[in-house]
This record gives structure tokens, sequence and C-alpha cells, in this order.
């Protein structure tokens, strides 16, 4: 009785977290990297800056692959603490985060810039934000998935409760064998895979291959950095699991006390 209890308050709570963060990702993707953006492109002194290089080539992907690894983390940590069916929650938090964070930069750009108009929101903006929430509703599904194949094959009839207690804390920081390891890879592989592919797919049809030594570093430039943003993602997921099984196993013992 008294698991159940606290299994229910620390449920309701990871999703109180869970909704805080993203709140908190949609927020300042509308009201502060979109508005920025929309000035310095807009202004003629810094259109060509550096500033708004870095704003566009580092700040960009780092928020966008910070959402999808705190999302991730929660969503598959829920699932497997707690099962899939008590963390369907999650699933639609995410789904409306998705949707506001690409929905409202394009509010806030038409109430600054009266941009897209009518014409383009719906031949060109519409659907172009229709097929990246599909996306990422699909890697959200794709995770879910390969995670509970995963669990299914490893912890077959054992407690969420008991298969964090086997796998944390972690032992080592690259674990290819553990199963919540493995989850954790694929929490960073799969948005970076995408971002890889996405890449790809405009240096073959659109840029074609660099012509200069100093082309062939930046494109090189780009895709050493997907390669690090996919093993900085793994260690990230591997803190936030390990951070919020070190805060259950806080409140664990604080509520056994009273």
């Amino acid at each position: 009785m008294e698991n159940a209890l606290f299994d229910q308050a620390r449920l309701k709570r990871l999703k109180r977290q869970f909704l805080i963060f993203l709140i908190a990702c949609v927020v300042f993707i509308a009201a502060v990297y979109t508005p920025v953006y929309l000035l310095l492109s807009s202004n003629v002194l810094w259109s060509n800056s550096i500033f708004l290089l870095l704003w566009m080539e580092l700040l960009e992907p780092l928020m966008n692959f910070a959402f999808y690894w705190g999302s991730f983390a929660y969503t598959v940590y829920a699932c497997v603490r707690f099962s899939t069916g008590n963390a369907k929650r999650f699933f639609v938090y995410y789904g409306v985060a998705v949707v506001a964070r690409y929905l409202f930069p394009m509010v806030v750009s038409f109430c600054i810039m009266s941009f897209p108009g009518w014409n383009d929101l719906f031949k060109y903006e519409l659907p172009g934000v229709l097929f990246s929430i599909l996306l990422d509703a699909l890697q959200m599904a794709v995770i879910v998935v390969l995670c509970q194949v995963r669990l299914s094959r490893s912890f077959d009839g054992v407690s969420g409760a008991q298969i964090m207690e086997r796998s944390l804390p972690f032992e080592r920081l690259v674990d290819f064998k553990s199963p919540l390891p493995q989850m954790c890879m694929l929490c960073s592989l799969v948005p970076s895979a995408l971002q890889l592919l996405s890449r790809l797919y405009y240096d073959i049809f659109f840029y074609g291959l660099p012509q200069k030594p100093s082309e062939w570093i930046l494109v090189l430039t780009y895709y050493i950095g997907d390669l690090a943003c996919f093993m900085i993602g793994y260690f990230v997921v591997q803190f936030l699991v390990q951070t919020l099984y070190t805060a259950e196993v806080k409140s664990r013992a604080d509520f056994e006390e009273n």
C-alpha cells in the first residue's frame, strides 16, 4: 500500500517537472530565440555579424537537441519506472509541446514582421511545420517502441522499481551492454541521426560537393559537430536519468521516515 502511494506521488511529481521543462523550452523558443533572430536578421548592421551566425548555427541546434534529450529522458524514465500505460500523459505533453514549439514562433514572426503572409502560410510554412511535427512524433514513437522491445528481452516480468535498482547508478560512462545505457544512447542517437541525414540530403541535392579547401573544412566541421552532439547527448541523457533516480531515492527515504 505504501509503495503504491509513493509511486502515485512520484509519478505525479514527475509529470509536473516534465510539464515545467516543456513550457520553459517553448517559452524560450517563442519569446527569446525567435524575436532576437528576427531583429538581428532584419538589421543591416547585424545580418552578417558573427553573433547572428552563432545564434543560428550554435544556439539553435543546441536548443533543439536539449528539447529532445530532456523530453526523451523524462519519457523513457517514466515508461521504464512506471510502465508505458501509466506514462500516457507524457506523450500528450510532448505532443502539445511539439505543436507549440513550431506554431508559436510563426505567430511571433507574424506579430513582429508581418511574415509569413497568408499565401505563404498555407503554401509553404504550414506544410513544413506539419512535416516537422510528424518527424518529432515519429522520433518519440521509435524510441518508446525500441525501448519496450529491449526491456521485454532483459526484464520480462520485473517491476520498474527493480529495473532501476539493478541498472542504477551507472557503473561506467560508456556501457553498451546494459539495457538502460542503451536506451540513453538511443535517446541521443535518434535526433542526431535525423540531423545528420537532413544535412546529407541538403549537401547532396541542394549545395553539392565543396569546391575549395575552406569549404571542405566548414562541411567537415558541421558533421563533426553532429557526431559530437550525439556523444554529448548520450552523457546528458544518462545524467538526467541518474538525477531523476537519485531524486526518487531521496524522496523514498523521506517518505518512509514520515
